[in-house]
């Protein structure tokens, strides 16, 4: 038996600098509950992090932020809904 509290949440986010705690005001996944504390890390370190986990037999929750790709007066989700680095003239990445 593991409570809510026994976790960490990760996030994977190059704005901010890694290994901080970040929290959100949209952040409660549980009503009542405190919001989030998200501790930032890179990439590879959360793949080998989840990794693990599974392995344990442990589950993995996660989120991913699409708004961007979200049209939703239409219904609508694409990857490519948006020409968005033709709109700030160059690529776009999320990636390290």
């Amino acid at each position: 038996y593991r409570r809510y509290n026994d976790y960490v949440s990760l996030v994977q986010d190059p704005r901010n600098e890694y290994y901080r705690r970040y929290t959100t005001k949209n952040s409660m996944p549980i009503q009542g509950n405190e919001p989030l504390i998200f501790l930032n890390v890179p990439s590879e370190e959360m793949k080998s992090m989840c990794y693990r986990m599974l392995k344990d037999g442990l589950p993995v929750f996660f989120a991913c932020n699409v708004g961007i790709e979200c049209n939703e007066a239409h219904g609508l989700w694409d990857a490519n809904l948006y020409n968005v680095s033709g709109l700030y003239g160059g690529g776009v990445s999320c990636d390290d």
